[in-house]
């Protein structure tokens, strides 16, 4: 493909109109072959080469060629056209089919891909995914075709759901109905995710007014579906015959209405723009301010109302019955309320339409506090989130002013006061654990008093984190409700040391506060902060922490059939190891993370920690940079930390960002620098790549490769290091940020780069070889002079070893 383009570009240079090369007959018979493929991955390859026909395209298009864009628009949309029906079930499922799409299958991968965050893709996934993907850059040359051909396709299942919904009502569709529902929910799933790579255009793309009726008219119609499916769900719910006949049905419609509230949260921007629109000066501002709210409205009532029908199923559960009547297909149910939540808070942060004062919101103010509570407290995956959402969406109702609007004194002072009204009956709860003489009052082994204590804790965390963002007087405002608890707060480490869940729940209030409210908290709590870091460097070893994270969680795979008494309880014992492993990963991860926002921290008293910082992950790396490290973020939390502590404190280890001279803490920056050089050998990519750029941004940031500490002591290492890599090809996809990495750090001294690293070079790859393998080694890496050449000189270098090695 990338022959046929050069011709096609050679076509273009060409000055009379003779075609030398038959490119539309190439791409018709392309089409035909690519929509007969045999299987899915046959059929990826495919799309593969016409990525790369997009992709030139939309190159020609930022270069105004748009005479080669209009040339291909009829096949091009068609062809996405075509793509669309191979990702839909009612269409062409043949791929589907093969990939393992289960009607209604509760693990469908086609519905988990629009709310799970898998760590590595499926099949499923990736086929879903490259189809959306090439559809989303044909619609970046012909929007306007894309946006009316999936609109349609979505107004029309929309409509076909309905039909079939009331044909099951009246009974006479059967078996065929309901399987029928399975293929609309997945089809509409695929459809909302296609409206939502579109909502862009909405806001960029033509005159706004004039598109403003169509664009409200396909929000509505996705806030239509996403109240439809929802009553449906509640139908089921409510009817216990039917639950286990449709669970996995359920699971589908609760992946479509995860599904349909990312495509909500999507246009979150063309809300903006319509509020903004509504409320300015013209004819018409009564009319779109009256459109806008009752269209906000309808969204947060959905939002709401979803959110509170899940806290009340939660209610009349009891622990006992959750676990008891749960079906296992439901093991990764979507949490819709959390969905519902996540798209409450981006309203609340972007569109800013001050929540308080709508409607819909009314039943939520009504009893948000035991709402909270009583989701944070679920069995349901995400409630712990949905509780963090509520009390942002509610800090942010309070605090934060309207888009545009100015805010007095006095108006600052009047939120301050409500803001602290409605924390009062949670700092009042909180302050109550505590006696006279401030002592905790709550016995570990009191589980309704720790329950207590921590999501007290977790609410005062989702006040602290809505801020985050914020400018200086909404923070000033959370700083002044929450301060009477931090130091209570950071007195529980030492109390519940042996808790990890206390420990989980004080560390996401710790950093939360030195994120958000650091510059407010700093003068009080300062001290505080830094006694608590100290305390739990102590408690890692102590704990056993870091021996959590050096080994792979071990996996219990169950046999089948009936497994006897002792059987039940030793898989019992070993899952209560393994949670307990995987908290005390967890809670070292959240400490990394508290750790890289205290050394953010560039005022005179962290600097005293700075060492005791270094000496720490000196002993951490052993265990967490270890190759069978269990934990993928741990490892980039750790790398990450590594890189803020020489990046935000550069004058400390390094003089200053301009000095080439030795510092007083050499053997620091050796001890780090040697970390991050061993992290290189670690196969997973995503580390790899981390720390690559890692190490780039810390050279551009503070010229790490012209210290003469680096050039006397870590120059040779890292080419050697970089150019092993090259040579063997191991991470071969990211050969390009390789070499240019090692081109700047041959080039940083070349003076010393051919008088040192040479001869190092000859002796370690020339060693045994012939006289004239030799000579054209030296006369290739001694060509390296400045960076004009430097990258292409090392791929002919690399080429050369490679070689000479076989």
């Amino acid at each position: 493909m990338k022959r046929v383009e050069s011709i096609h570009q050679q076509q273009q240079q060409q000055q009379h109109q003779q075609q030398l090369f038959p490119l539309d007959e190439f791409l018709q018979l392309l089409f035909k072959f690519t929509f007969n493929q045999p299987n899915p991955d046959r059929f990826l390859d495919c799309l593969q080469i016409w990525d790369a026909f997009v992709e030139y395209l939309n190159a020609r298009n930022l270069e105004g060629a748009t005479a080669d864009v209009e040339r291909y628009r009829e096949g091009l949309i068609s062809l996405a056209q075509q793509i669309i029906r191979v990702l839909l079930w009612s269409e062409e499922p043949k791929y589907l089919r093969e990939l393992g799409f289960e009607i209604g299958s509760s693990q469908s991968n086609v519905a988990q891909a629009a709310v799970a965050e898998h760590s590595m893709e499926s099949d499923g996934d990736l086929f879903l995914n490259s189809g959306l993907a090439l559809v989303s850059k044909i619609s970046d040359l012909y929007p306007i075709d894309i946006i009316q051909h999936v609109a349609s396709l979505f107004l029309s299942y929309s409509a076909q759901l309905q039909q079939q919904l009331l044909q099951q009502q009246s009974n006479t569709g059967g078996s065929n109905t309901t399987n029928g529902l399975a293929f609309k929910y997945k089809d509409l799933l695929v459809l909302s995710r296609l409206v939502g790579q579109l909502a862009h255009f909405f806001v960029e793309l033509g005159n706004f007014e004039e598109n403003l009726k169509s664009t409200s008219s396909l929000v509505e119609a996705v806030l239509e579906l996403l109240n439809l499916v929802l009553a449906q769900m509640s139908k089921v719910h409510s009817s216990t015959s039917s639950i286990q006949k449709d669970c996995d049905l359920d699971e589908t419609r609760k992946y479509l209405c995860c599904g349909l509230y990312s495509c909500l949260r999507v246009y979150i921007h063309w809300f903006q723009k319509y509020q903004v629109h509504a409320y300015e000066n013209h004819h018409n501002s009564t009319l779109h301010q009256s459109q806008f709210s009752n269209l906000l409205n309808t969204l947060l009532h959905t939002s709401v109302s979803t959110i509170i029908d899940q806290a009340s199923n939660t209610v009349m559960m009891s622990p006992l019955s959750q676990q008891s009547i749960r079906p296992t297909t439901t093991r990764h149910s979507p949490n819709v309320a959390l969905s519902a939540s996540r798209l409450l808070v981006s309203v609340a942060t972007v569109v800013r339409p001050g929540l308080v004062g709508f409607p819909g919101m009314r039943p939520l103010w009504s009893d948000i506090h035991g709402i909270a509570r009583t989701l944070g407290s679920s069995c349901n995956a995400g409630g712990r989130e949905c509780k963090f959402n509520l009390y942002k969406v509610a800090t942010l109702a309070i605090v934060v002013p309207t888009a545009a609007s100015k805010v007095s004194e006095e108006e600052w002072n009047i939120r301050f006061g409500q803001l602290s009204e409605f924390y009062a009956p949670l700092l009042s709860q909180f302050h109550a654990l505590w006696n006279e003489q401030g002592e905790f009052l709550v016995n570990p082994l009191d589980m309704d008093g720790r329950n207590q204590t921590k999501h007290l804790l977790e609410s005062f965390v989702g006040c602290m984190e809505a801020v985050s963002n914020e400018p200086m007087n909404p923070k000033n405002i959370v700083y002044m409700v929450v301060k009477s608890v931090v130091a209570k707060a950071l007195g529980l480490y030492e109390v519940c040391s042996q808790d990890f869940d206390m420990l989980l729940a004080l560390f996401d209030f710790t950093l939360a506060l030195q994120v958000s409210l650091r510059r407010q908290s700093a003068r009080e709590n300062g001290m505080l902060v830094i006694q608590t870091l100290q305390t739990f460097m102590k408690l890692v070893e102590s704990r056993g922490l870091l021996q959590a994270a050096a080994s792979p969680v071990e996996t219990i795979a169950a046999a089948g059939g009936t497994i006897g008494v002792e059987a039940a309880a030793s898989s019992l014992y070993t899952a209560t190891g393994t949670t307990a492993r995987s908290k005390k990963v967890e809670l070292l991860g959240k400490f990394l993370e508290f750790l890289t926002a205290v050394v953010q921290d560039t005022s005179k008293s962290i600097e005293g920690l700075l060492d005791h910082v270094v000496a720490f992950c000196q002993h951490s790396f052993s265990f967490i940079g270890h190759e069978d490290s269990s934990s993928e973020s741990l490892k980039l939390h750790f790398y990450n930390l590594l890189f803020i502590l020489l990046t935000f404190h550069q004058r400390h280890f390094f003089g200053s960002s301009v000095s080439r001279a030795a510092s007083l803490h050499e053997r620091e920056v050796a001890s780090v620098l040697e970390m991050i050089a061993k992290s290189f050998s670690d196969r997973n990519m995503e580390v790899f790549r981390h720390n690559l750029n890692g190490l780039e941004s810390l050279n551009s940031k503070c010229a790490l490769y012209q210290k003469e500490f680096f050039q006397k002591h870590m120059m040779t290492p890292f080419i050697d290091l970089f150019l092993g890599i090259l040579v063997s090809k191991e991470h071969d996809f990211m050969k390009e940020e390789i070499a240019g990495a090692l081109g700047k750090i041959m080039t940083c001294n070349v003076a010393l780069f051919i008088h040192g690293y040479v001869p190092h070079f000859m002796g370690k790859y020339c060693s045994g070889i012939h006289s004239q393998d030799q000579a054209r080694l030296y006369n290739c890496v001694t060509s390296i002079q400045d960076n004009s050449n430097v990258v292409e000189v090392i791929y002919t270098l690399v080429t050369e070893l490679i070689y000479i090695q076989q």
